[in-house]
């Protein structure tokens, strides 16, 4: 789910990133990825897929503090 690569560097036998990453978002949305997590490592998929949602809002909200202070910075 996530690895740290950027989604433009998966390999050219996937569609285009952007793709990917749509689908990514649809599927979580729609709990698509919850389901699939929970299937496959039962109680302990459903506590893996809060752990990586939960790291997902907090490096978003931090990249969000970022280019807050980054703005600020070139206004002065």
């Amino acid at each position: 789910m996530r690895t740290g690569e950027g989604w433009s560097r998966l390999p050219v036998r996937y569609p285009p990133y952007q793709t990917c990453h749509r689908r990514y978002q649809r599927w979580q949305k729609e709990g698509v990825l919850r389901q699939l997590v929970e299937r496959l490592y039962g109680e302990y998929g459903l506590a893996l897929h809060l752990s990586l949602i939960n790291r997902s809002r907090h490096r978003d909200r931090a990249a969000d503090e970022r280019g807050t202070q980054a703005a600020d910075v070139q206004a002065r």
